[in-house]
């Protein structure tokens, strides 16, 4: 990952460039007795390389006049290539001696998505009298998503050599507003009203092979799925207070999600993300940070909200009035800190946090699973001298085992059951030097 950031102001605006590159490689080694109806020695390996590419250009304003203004440029260029092959290791050198091919089943890399956006924004605010300001903007985007299923040839594959499909195209045009209205009766206080719609890319599946075709058909999914849509309405304020010792945050939100992307598993061992149908979620979340005095800070902060279906494509698995699968309704977490000096020019902190998610449930068919939610608690302790900080840190010191993921449990037969946990217990050390 590289990123490469450049400013230019003057007087009265800011310009600023981001440019951004990211490679991925990733290898995996897969059993497939699921596609074979028993167990075999041979397995999958499966392996991709992704590129991403994005650069944005802006220019706002500067300064506290009651005009303000911020108008930008954006592009990114996503691409993925695909690889599979299972190797015949069986018998060695009996498929080569059958088929003439060292290879069960073979996928060559090749290109497997490619995606391309461009958009314009911008937002402007204006303070119309005194204490009360009104802000809007958009940003409108063209996204071209293409979609390419490589060929593959092998045993596995019916003993003969299908080539790759042509590509499925897919274009978009969106155009996401933004609005909001903003009051402060104080220098310490604010409350706002805000309305924004924003979007997210339609996604590629992947290849199936032909004893999977219908059943991904039934279920909805596609070669491309649409993408989705949520719009945002938001009442909340900002707050200090005792003589800027407390801070109080808060907000009430009310979100209305339309095709919403989520992954589907079927009976064959795969999986694929459909538009699964419209959520309606609403929410609160508080948080409160305090610093009495300069040596002690403390956090407090925690979040509800409530995401259900109110309608449902068939075969997707899910009904109207379900919770939505895979997110937590409830997060809290709580930290405080201790600052002191040492002496000799070091000074000094202690931290400690507790962050709880809540359970998630996990759809698979028309079965549920529930996750439950987990606790953890990390500390730090750290020194720093004029550039230079040495901490020692210790993450999920209980070493709890939440579950923050589970795949394909018996309710599916394509794999056996596993789980994801969250990171074990951590203990390290960090040192910190800036160079100014």
């Amino acid at each position: 990952m590289g990123t490469l950031t450049g400013t230019y102001d003057w007087d009265s605006l800011s310009l600023i460039s981001v440019t951004n590159e990211m490679q991925m490689k990733r290898f995996t080694d897969q059993d497939v007795h699921f596609l074979i109806g028993a167990p075999v020695p041979w397995s999958l390996n499966d392996t991709s390389f992704g590129s991403v590419f994005t650069q944005e250009v802006r220019l706002q304003s500067r300064g506290a006049q009651p005009l303000q203004w911020t108008v930008g440029i954006f592009y990114l260029h996503q691409t993925a290539d695909l690889s599979q092959v299972i190797p015949d290791y069986s018998c060695p050198n009996c498929v080569e001696a059958l088929f003439n091919q060292g290879f069960a089943f073979n996928v060559p890399n090749a290109k497997f998505s490619d995606e391309k956006q461009r958009s314009v924004y911008g937002e402007i605010s204006y303070e119309v009298i005194p204490r009360w300001t009104l802000g809007g903007g958009g940003r409108y985007l063209t996204e071209d998503i293409e979609s390419i299923s490589p060929g593959a040839s092998g045993l596995l594959n019916g003993g003969a050599t299908t080539q790759s499909t042509p590509p499925v195209t897919g274009k978009i045009h969106e155009f996401n507003p933004s609005g909001y209205i903003r009051f402060k009766p104080t220098e310490d206080v604010t409350a706002y009203f805000q309305v924004s719609r924003g979007f997210r890319s339609g996604a590629v599946n992947e290849p199936y092979p032909s004893n999977c075709q219908a059943e991904a058909t039934s279920a909805g999914i596609g070669t491309i799925t649409n993408p989705d849509t949520l719009t945002n309405y938001e009442l909340g304020f900002k707050s200090l207070f005792a003589d800027r010792k407390i801070s109080l945050n808060a907000a009430i939100y009310n979100d209305k999600w339309h095709g919403v992307q989520l992954g589907v598993a079927l009976a064959c061992g795969f999986s694929g993300i459909v538009n699964a149908g419209d959520i309606d979620g609403k929410g609160a979340e508080l948080e409160v940070v305090a610093q009495p005095i300069p040596q002690w800070r403390f956090n407090l902060s925690g979040a509800y909200t409530r995401n259900h279906f109110t309608d449902v494509k068939a075969g997707t698995g899910f009904v109207s009035g379900q919770r939505l699968p895979d997110s937590p309704e409830k997060n809290a977490s709580v930290g405080a800190q201790y600052n002191f000096t040492v002496g000799g020019g070091w000074s000094g902190f202690a931290r400690s946090d507790f962050v709880y998610v809540g359970d998630v449930l996990s759809q698979f068919g028309t079965a549920t699973v529930k996750l439950g939610g987990y606790g953890q608690t990390n500390a730090r302790v750290g020194f720093t001298h004029d550039t230079l900080e040495l901490d020692v840190y210790g993450d999920n010191l209980t070493d709890r085992r939440g579950i923050s993921s589970v795949g394909n449990p018996a309710f599916n037969p394509g794999f056996d059951p596993y789980q994801t946990l969250i990171r074990p217990r951590e203990v390290g050390a960090e040192v910190r030097y800036s160079f100014r």
